[in-house]
């Protein structure tokens, strides 16, 4: 086992005085191993009990909270006028950093609980939150955590003007209602910082530095049978590697069953005093026999109880077994950096794009040169779409059917999980995506999920090569995707966009693409006269230890999926980790892998680690926020939507007008979301976004009346136009992108849009990089000498050069190194905008939803005769204003979003 034996002896020597039986005891009654638990009592002292003073000095506590912990200690049951047991105080360590979901709650409850009478109050969990707040915000590991403690909060009580509104809660009702929220679990954050300042450092001096350490070996695997009147035992070769536990097939290295680790809880069993509990909660009534240990006379079980299943096993001797557990639960961590399930990695060399033109080429390009494996996920997928389109006529080579074929023909095993959208009425095609692809070659495997109804989707697009190359954003590998920076309208003879890759999504329901048949030819757009609708998105190529975290997140996906039907089950795989050795690139990024997941999509407890990273950049950004997003669906308040991202941003522009400091916040959205504005549906949309902008801008105007709020804030969109022979036609660009950019220090890119489906991690799947690079570029801050991120600072200046239609050798490409400044913010960015907005809208009138108050006003048809085009000739580049106004006099969306 890596990491931990070589500290055996170390330990051993250093620690004389921990008393046998209690080191026994609480290695079978704690997630800690004997060392752990050696090194432990090195911190704590060998004897009893334990001051809460002592406790304080070992976190390392200021003044300022000192009274907080004091308090935080007295709520628990064993604490007595500031002393308590030594071994009580390691349980709840135990807990705290590695207990179960509900033995978790079960401590925060008591904790809240403050006059120990079986009931919380909203005010007692608020006054835990906000002093749990108010403690992380000392450190960086848990530096805006939540947006604010209301939020958390009002998750469990409800809302005054809601129906399951309630002031008091009993321990059942808040567990449940605390089921869902991670940060309640998690104590708001308390628990980051006890396992931050005690345990992680034990955790670093055990596994010097290994990230998970490994274990092989024979185990014997224990299961229920005939409805537990009996008992099965088979000798198994299994191995603990990179967060997940497999089982073999006997005398192969096929993996029979892959258990993934993450927030599981490893339990020694002394079958003197314990009854075994299978998944089912039968017990085991007797102890492992010699034939059961495969002629062994010892042996010591141990049990993995993952968020879904409970798994038995006997190792051969109890020196076996601590290194077996030892190993587990070092596999089991997660809760890293914004609760993230993989750590911020190092030395990631990445690449960003901004249109799908280079990221489907790249994507290509990996695909030819994959030698083992090909993982892909996403939300649409579409077999026949050409991942190079260069040539003329297209090249069917470099389609992606026949790149996975290819792939596959020389011996890549091709695994693709799409979601499975039938039971939703939505037609995306995953049935005739999975037949098709299927169909090429035995090595392409693909699972549709989930196979029962729900709102939710998965919305996830990753393309992961040899589990070394991993891609990820917000494009899918399907139609009307691929664009490059000059957001071609009019395609007529299918040279670029050929049949259904021609498609304008805001033109009416009689007018979208026909999706029932995967026929590349077939098409219900009218070339000649209606327009494409252009594409923008961002996306993200990393490797390394960053592209394994995308594919743990795909293996744990693959193999939940798998067991979620039965005929997945049979027919498919269980997907193990790479044991090829990860490539050192030397790249100069961190990069840490987000997610959003919970129970239906990953089979694991609630993780939202975009949110709280979006959440964490935002609040502690020092200079400016730039976002790019499908959606702005967020809340400024305590009430819906849950997501207050919105708040967060509104917070730090009242910091910034409150410090009379410079501070810009520039958002990128569509001009109205897909769909044709006449109907309900894509209005609603339109309001939710709305409400959120007049939200941020109207809170402001009312606290700061003296104020220009366009000082701090602009909300932005894209645009386009064209002439043929005879007319001239405009169309908005449509902003797919989920991308934060802070400070030009840091860029979170990934498939989130800002709403509760994507951030709340119990709605759509999720994945994104948070990354920054260690190699600075010098560029300045309203004029002021500042050290930016290249990575970061290069794809922002590549971003506003398009936007701003800007060439490298004009002047204003200087004004914008500094994205803050009057003469970059006002002088070229909103004036340009402006100046944009003002042409089109005179031009096209009430052809384009920016000139409309009224949907009746809205017109469908958006061109003019060419003569009158002229004006157009000064567009530069494709900013225009969000259209603020658009819809104002209609009624707000409804209560719930």
């Amino acid at each position: 086992m890596n990491g931990l034996m070589s500290t055996e002896i170390t330990i051993s020597q250093s620690v004389h005085s921990l008393n046998p039986e209690l080191e026994r005891l609480l290695y079978k009654k704690t997630y800690f191993d004997r060392y752990e638990l050696r090194l432990l009592f090195e911190k704590v002292g060998s004897k009893e009990t334990i001051t809460t003073d002592e406790i304080i000095d070992l976190l390392k506590a200021d003044h300022d909270i000192t009274n907080m912990l004091k308090y935080i200690f007295s709520t628990m049951n064993y604490v007595n006028d500031g002393v308590m047991p030594v071994a009580e105080f390691i349980k709840t360590l135990s807990i705290i950093s590695r207990g179960s979901k509900s033995q978790r709650l079960s401590l925060v409850f008591q904790i809240a609980d403050q006059d120990n009478d079986g009931h919380v109050e909203k005010e007692e969990v608020m006054k835990l939150a906000l002093l749990a707040d108010t403690l992380l915000r000392k450190y960086h590991f848990g530096s805006a955590n939540i947006a604010t403690p209301e939020e958390a909060v009002y998750d469990i009580f409800g809302f005054e003007e809601d129906h399951k509104q309630k002031p008091l809660l009993s321990k059942k009702e808040f567990m449940q209602r605390a089921e869902l929220d991670p940060d309640v679990y998690r104590c708001f954050g308390l628990f980051d910082y006890f396992y931050n300042m005690l345990i992680r450092p034990i955790e670093e001096q055990l596994h010097q530095g290994s990230d998970k350490p490994h274990i092989r070996g024979r185990l014997i695997r224990q299961k229920q049978i005939l409805f537990g009147l009996a008992k099965w035992s088979v000798d198994s070769w299994c191995e603990v590697r990179d967060g997940f536990l497999i089982n073999y097939k006997k005398k192969t290295l096929v993996p029979k069953r892959v258990v993934c680790l993450q927030d599981s809880t490893i339990t020694i069993v002394d079958y003197a005093n314990d009854k075994l509990k299978d998944s089912n909660d039968r017990k085991l009534t007797h102890e492992p026999s010699v034939t059961d240990m495969g002629g062994l006379n010892t042996g010591t079980s141990f049990v993995v109880k993952t968020p879904r299943a409970i798994h038995s096993y006997v190792a051969a001797s109890e020196h076996k077994a601590v290194d077996w557990v030892s190993t587990l639960r070092a596999n089991t961590r997660g809760g890293y950096q914004f609760q993230s399930f993989a750590p911020p990695r190092d030395g990631i060399s990445a690449k960003w794009y901004i249109s799908a033109k280079h990221y489907f080429s790249d994507i290509a390009d990996a695909i030819e040169n994959a030698r083992r494996e090909i993982f892909i996920t996403d939300w649409w997928l579409v077999p026949k779409i050409y991942m190079k389109r260069d040539t003329e006529p297209l090249d069917k080579n470099y389609r992606l059917d026949t790149l996975l074929y290819r792939a596959a023909q020389s011996g890549v095993k091709v695994s693709v999980l799409i979601w499975d959208e039938s039971n939703l009425g939505v037609n995306l095609n995953s049935r005739w995506t999975k037949r098709t692809l299927e169909s090429l070659h035995r090595n392409i495997r693909v699972i549709r999920h989930p196979r029962f109804v729900l709102t939710w989707s998965h919305h996830q697009k990753t393309c992961i090569i040899d589990q070394n190359i991993a891609f990820l954003g917000g494009i899918d590998l399907c139609y009307g995707r691929y664009d490059d920076d000059t957001y071609t309208l009019m395609d007529e003879e299918a040279k670029i966009f050929p049949g259904m890759d021609y498609r304008n999504a805001c033109m009416g329901p009689s007018d979208k693409p026909s999706l029932t048949s995967g026929k590349l030819t077939k098409t219900k757009v009218d070339r000649v006269n209606i327009v494409r609708m252009p594409w923008h998105d961002t996306a993200l190529r990393v490797d390394g230890r960053a592209a394994r975290d995308v594919a743990f997140n795909f293996i744990q996906r693959w193999n939940f999926a798998k067991e979620s039907n039965r005929n997945s089950l049979l027919r498919y795989q269980y997907l193990a980790p790479s044991t090829e050795e990860i490539l050192d690139t030397n790249g100069s990024c961190q990069c840490q892998i987000l997610r959003s997941v919970s129970e239906w999509s990953a089979g694991q407890p609630v993780e939202d680690s975009i949110y709280k990273a979006h959440i964490n950049l935002i609040n502690t950004s020092q200079h400016f926020i730039y976002i790019q997003n499908q959606y702005f669906i967020s809340s400024t308040t305590t009430k819906r939507p849950k997501n207050k991202i919105a708040l967060a941003i509104q917070r730090r522009i009242k910091r910034a007008i409150e410090a009379d400091e410079t501070f810009r916040v520039i958002v990128l959205l569509p001009v109205h979301n897909e769909g044709f504005l006449q109907e309900k549906a894509t209005r609603v949309l339109v309001e939710w976004n709305l409400r959120t902008v007049h939200a941020i801008v109207h809170d402001l105007e009312q606290e700061f009346p003296d104020k220009v709020v366009w000082n701090y804030i602009a909300f932005n969109s894209l645009r386009n136009w064209v002439c043929n022979e005879t007319r001239a036609f405009t169309e908005q660009i449509y902003v797919h992108s989920k991308l934060l950019i802070v400070d030009d220090l840091w860029a979170i890119i990934g498939s989130a849009n800002i709403n509760d489906r994507s951030m709340r991690g119990t709605r759509d799947s999720e994945i994104a990089g948070v990354i920054r690079d260690t190699e600075t570029v010098s560029i300045t801050m309203n004029g002021v000498p500042f050290l930016a991120s290249n990575f970061v600072h290069t794809m922002r200046m590549a971003l506003w050069k398009v936007h701003l239609g800007i060439s490298e050798d004009e002047e204003m490409c200087e004004v914008i190194i500094d994205p803050i400044s009057d003469s970059a913010y006002h002088g070229i960015w909103r004036s340009i905008a402006r100046q944009n907005t003002t042409i089109y809208t005179n031009v096209f009138g009430p052809g384009i939803p920016e000139s409309c108050q009224k949907v009746e006003e809205h017109e469908k048809t958006r061109e003019i005769p060419k003569y009158l085009a002229e004006p157009l000739k000064r567009v530069k580049g494709f900013l225009v204003e969000y259209p603020f106004r658009l819809l104002a006099d209609q009624a707000q969306a409804p209560a719930n979003p």
